[in-house]
């Protein structure tokens, strides 16, 4: 069987569907053919929101399948140029990272870590993985979650795990079937960014005294100084400008922005300077890929 690929909001994939539209085939993906029946059988299944929890080996969940593989260390200081968009003249800050498993949220944490700065690691488990497993093999959700493990003990920074699959549902899947039935387009990496990273968790953690909210986000933050502190945080472009990812930010609220950070954003679009940067990161004997943070079929 073919392997499930996720496509890009902005590519071909999204186009107006009836109530039982199938996901054809476009030359640069492969992916099985998926019915929208297949989708909402997946709404019945259990979906209790659980509090957060400390990711150990005692967990008769999800963590209990965490074992950290053999890996290579690199004991090399981050090189200051790569921090200013982590605000290293402000530490220690208490910081909330969002990881994935993907080497851009590994990068983002081990830059906050390196500025001096108090972090906790949250992994958002936020759809129902196991009930696409007969679709897709190659990046299951305990795997992800066996690579930021790795990752936060190389820094010794803790780890949660946080289930917001009821939100989900309701504000990114419910919402884009809806608008496929009515023929609208929707983007869906938008919404979970608005709705789900930087609101529902947000409003999950707003009671644990965190100054920022950080995620692996190729996109920058202008706060407003200290001595004009009624002015909007801004929202930039990243250095990058080939993977920047400010447009699927574009619909943030102020409330959401003056809180969040993007380390990622000063780092500069040459590859091997970012080359460079990972070697600071342990390394699995096998490779670690690169997550394209796609929220609708994916995370």
């Amino acid at each position: 069987m073919r392997r499930f690929r996720p496509v890009s909001a902005m590519g071909s994939l999204l186009l107006p569907c009836h109530t039982a539209f199938t996901l054809t085939h476009f030359p640069a993906f492969s992916y099985p053919r998926l019915h929208l029946s297949h989708i909402i059988s997946f709404s019945r299944a259990k979906s209790t929101i659980q509090p957060l929890r400390p990711l150990s080996t005692s967990s008769s969940s999800a963590t209990s399948v965490i074992s950290s593989p053999p890996f290579l260390r690199s004991e090399h200081p981050v090189d200051p140029k790569y921090l200013s968009c982590s605000l290293p003249d402000k530490n220690p800050l208490k910081l909330a990272v969002l990881v994935s498993g993907g080497v851009d949220s590994s990068v983002a944490l081990r830059l906050l870590h390196a500025a001096g700065h108090s972090c906790t690691a949250f992994y958002l488990k936020i759809w129902f993985q196991e009930g696409f497993e007969n679709f897709w093999s190659e990046c299951p959700w305990e795997e992800d979650l066996k690579y930021v493990k790795a990752v936060c003990d190389q820094v010794d920074v803790p780890l949660q795990v946080v289930h917001l699959t009821d939100e989900y549902w309701n504000n990114v899947v419910s919402y884009i079937i809806d608008e496929y039935r009515c023929g609208r387009t929707p983007n869906p990496d938008v919404l979970c960014n608005t709705r789900i990273k930087f609101g529902a968790f947000m409003d999950t953690i707003s009671g644990m005294e965190f100054d920022f909210v950080a995620s692996g986000h190729y996109a920058k933050i202008v706060h407003a100084s200290s001595d004009q502190p009624l002015q909007p945080s801004v929202l930039e472009l990243s250095k990058d400008v080939v993977k920047d990812q400010t447009y699927f930010l574009s619909h943030l609220s102020q409330s959401q922005l003056k809180r969040l950070i993007f380390p990622l954003g000063c780092i500069p679009k040459v590859r091997k300077r970012y080359a460079n940067l990972l070697s600071y990161l342990i390394y699995q004997t096998r490779t670690v890929k690169i997550h394209k943070e796609y929220a609708f079929l994916a995370r």
